[in-house]
């Protein structure tokens, strides 16, 4: 009877770790899913941002800036996949900190994108002082994105040297490429 008891319990424990784990993979892919829907909807005002005439050249930087954010985000997300499981902890942690940048970076972009559309508006030769402290506003904000995502894409870099935690290594690697070798010379048998 003792025994039943004791092997009901590590039953129940056991189950709520594994729903607690598909929870947090669950989590993570809905951040994943809201971060992609965040940059689909900010595509077409930038895109429209990339050809805004009366605001020098941000509207072209805030558009390259949004490209490469989007790169890096996809970048980041295959590498966190690839190197570790999405039910770890530490895919949660390193998730949870490159998701709060992107969708700090899009925040950004997303405030960047009425203060173009309301430069765009005044007249080169008309610009007044406030309109000055708007592109100085936006030279800020641009600045700021450009270290976050540098800093996201040195954490890609390193990322990428972990080797593999689940998946190939890269003595798998050395042995599949020997075993591939061995099987060419031998086609030249035949």
């Amino acid at each position: 009877m003792h025994y039943h008891g004791v092997y009901h319990s590590f039953k129940i424990k056991n189950t709520m770790f594994w729903k607690k784990r598909s929870i947090i993979h669950r989590g993570n892919d809905d951040l994943f899913n809201k971060l992609e829907n965040r940059f689909s909807s900010l595509k077409p005002d930038i895109s429209w941002c990339r050809f805004l005439e009366n605001v020098d050249t941000l509207g072209e930087r805030l558009a390259n800036q949004f490209e490469n954010a989007r790169s890096s985000f996809e970048t980041m997300h295959n590498i966190l996949t690839q190197k570790f499981n999405k039910n770890e902890i530490t895919f949660g942690r390193y998730w949870d900190t490159a998701s709060r940048s992107y969708s700090i970076i899009l925040d950004q972009i997303a405030k960047i994108i009425p203060l173009l559309k309301n430069l765009d508006e005044t007249p080169a030769g008309k610009k007044s002082h406030y309109d000055f402290e708007k592109k100085e506003l936006v030279e800020t904000i641009l600045q700021r994105n450009e270290e976050l995502i540098e800093k996201a894409d040195i954490l890609i870099l390193e990322l990428s040297k972990i080797k593999n935690i689940h998946g190939s290594s890269s003595e798998e690697v050395a042995s599949i490429l020997e075993d591939l070798k061995v099987l060419s010379d031998r086609t030249k048998n035949y």
